[in-house]
């Protein structure tokens, strides 16, 4: 499970404490079977999953997290910093994983790029 995890690119440490707990158990693991899946990790896990939705409620955040399909409009100075190319060149390159989806990650830059763009055009620096 652990190699399919990496391999997906959603790293959740806890379930390899499951996968260790399960294999290192000893007989009182081992007599439950396949109720282990159930009791106590289906319980946690849904428990899990309902404090992440409340707390995902009360705070305005959604949860699951779905990626924008919306990409900002730029100008073309802001289009021209970085391209989609160029940021899963860099993202290929990192020795560890980065938990964030590249198409959120590319929108959140062009974000920045217009935001600068902005900022930049309202207040001009003189050079």
């Amino acid at each position: 499970m652990t190699l399919l995890m990496f391999w997906f690119r959603c790293v959740h440490p806890p379930s390899g404490a499951v996968a260790i707990t399960a294999v290192l158990g000893g007989s009182t693991v081992h007599a439950l079977g396949y109720a282990f899946v159930l009791f106590p990790v289906g319980i946690n896990s849904l428990a899990l999953l309902a404090a992440a939705i409340v707390y995902h409620r009360l705070t305005g955040h959604r949860y699951p997290h779905h990626a924008s399909t919306k990409t900002p409009p730029l100008d073309h100075e802001a289009t021209e910093m970085f391209t989609r190319a160029d940021l899963d060149a860099v993202l290929r390159r990192r020795s560890e994983i980065l938990d964030v989806d590249a198409a959120d990650l590319e929108w959140m830059l062009k974000e920045i790029a217009r935001e600068s763009h902005r900022r930049r055009v309202k207040s001009p620096n003189p050079s």
